[in-house]
């Protein structure tokens, strides 16, 4: 998520690059260290020595109201404090009679944070003269450092990509087989769903800004961060509700879904973890819309089977009933007026799996 830690009378700086720099992680308080960058080769390349003085010496500022001709300026260090959500952002800028801190942009991902720090001009002053002084601001995170890197903004290559290039694809297993693309028609939604999460799966930049929004963009880096987190989806269904289109991947134990609106354009993507019921309930929508791989996803072999052949029953009008059980184990219902289907779901391997599919009152 992006944010922008500036006065309100202050425009937002725009961040459109894709970033080549790291810094190291948390380094003790007072040490003021580079920030490394990445060469070609992708081997790190330590920048100028740490700035003159530490974090005790640099003046501290916050972003001032008013000021003109924004720039931004590289990030000289990133300082660690006692809490654990915030960090002191050290740079460089001239004195307060002729430069002042404009704003920080922050954009917290799965893996990074992203920081863009830019200065302005004080009105009718002088120009500044010399390298500048060394200054710190203070950054409230949403969530601790931990182990993400900080990427400087303004040590990268401009790029008309979005700035999802900077973090490393996921390869997908090799021992996974991809899920086959269904025929779609050119310019419907369906389409736009798929190539979109194709694009997800391939790490294409350009083709996940051609077929989402920004924030689409952004949560499809979030969702990829994780080792693995491509693999073993199958396509469930796209549902229209209103204006927009809901369109569903299973895989074990989770459930990716894509927001289509119009254009159409992908506006959103989730994944959420499946609790028993959240299972029971994904098996029953992809049984219905016909989507035998997403069932198997989801159940065990038997499971599955019961599923396929009960293909016939999908044709009636159900209605949800409830789900019963304790929070490992339920069996949700469905019934039509002489009809009852039922779906049991029990844990297994650390998620939830469809263990038994039936029809009653045939």
């Amino acid at each position: 998520m992006i944010r922008s830690l500036r006065r309100p009378a202050v425009a937002a700086l725009l961040v459109g690059a894709a970033t080549i720099g790291a810094v190291a992680l948390r380094p003790p308080i007072g040490d003021a260290r580079p920030l490394e960058q990445v060469d070609d080769a992708g081997g790190p390349v330590t920048t100028e020595p740490a700035p003159e003085g530490n974090v005790e010496t640099a003046h501290h500022r916050d972003p001032v109201a008013g000021l003109v001709a924004p720039r931004p300026v590289p990030v000289e260090g990133v300082v660690a404090t006692a809490e654990d959500n915030t960090v002191l952002v050290l740079y460089r800028a001239g004195e307060d009679a002729c430069e002042g801190l404009h704003g920080v942009d922050v954009d917290e991902r799965a893996g990074s944070v992203v920081l863009a720090v830019s200065v302005g001009s004080v009105p009718d002053a002088a120009s500044c003269e010399g390298p500048g002084a060394l200054y710190a601001t203070t950054v409230v995170l949403d969530a601790p450092l931990d182990e993400r890197v900080v990427v400087d903004a303004a040590l990268a290559t401009a790029t008309d990509e979005p700035a999802i290039a900077d973090e490393p694809a996921i390869p997908d297993d090799p021992d996974v087989a991809p899920e086959p693309r269904p025929e779609t028609a050119p310019g419907s939604v369906e389409e736009v769903a798929w190539d979109f999460v194709e694009a997800w799966r391939s790490g294409d930049a350009a083709a996940l800004a051609r077929a989402g929004t920004a924030g689409a963009v952004d949560d499809a880096l979030e969702a990829a961060a994780p080792a693995g987190a491509k693999v073993g989806w199958f396509h469930s269904r796209c549902e229209p509700s209103g204006s927009r289109t809901y369109c569903t991947w299973v895989r074990p134990g989770e459930r990716l879904q894509l927001v289509v609106g119009a254009g159409p354009i992908v506006e959103e993507l989730s994944v959420a973890i499946l609790e028993p019921a959240g299972t029971a309930r994904q098996l029953f929508f992809s049984w219905v819309a016909g989507a035998p791989d997403a069932v198997a996803a989801l159940a065990t072999g038997e499971a599955a089977a019961q599923a396929a052949a009960l293909a016939d029953e999908t044709i009636w009008a159900w209605q949800y009933r409830n789900c019963e059980g304790s929070s490992a184990t339920v069996t949700c219902t469905w019934r039509t007026t002489t009809r009852e289907l039922t779906i049991a779901v029990e844990p297994a391997d650390g998620h939830h799996v469809v263990t038994a599919v039936a029809v009653t009152g045939r």
